[in-house]
């Protein structure tokens, strides 16, 4: 699935590529490549500190609420 068809109707916009993904996660050691990777900031972590893990296992985009 291509990731606009993904936030269609979601009122996120694309930022960047419009890659195909192949998974959606929101732990970053479970990213691979063509991953949709949501840093969501949590109890215990925030996955905003993860990006960087993601996206070097091959996450092909990121959702986050914060400026990055």
């Amino acid at each position: 699935m291509k990731l606009s068809t993904a936030l269609e109707n979601s009122g996120l916009q694309l930022q960047a590529a419009d890659p195909d993904l192949t998974s959606v996660v929101n732990d970053s050691r479970l990213a691979g490549p063509g991953a949709l990777f949501f840093a969501m900031a949590g109890s215990r972590a925030n996955g905003n500190d993860f990006i960087g893990q993601a996206l070097g296992k091959g996450a092909a985009a990121v959702i986050t609420t914060e400026n990055v």
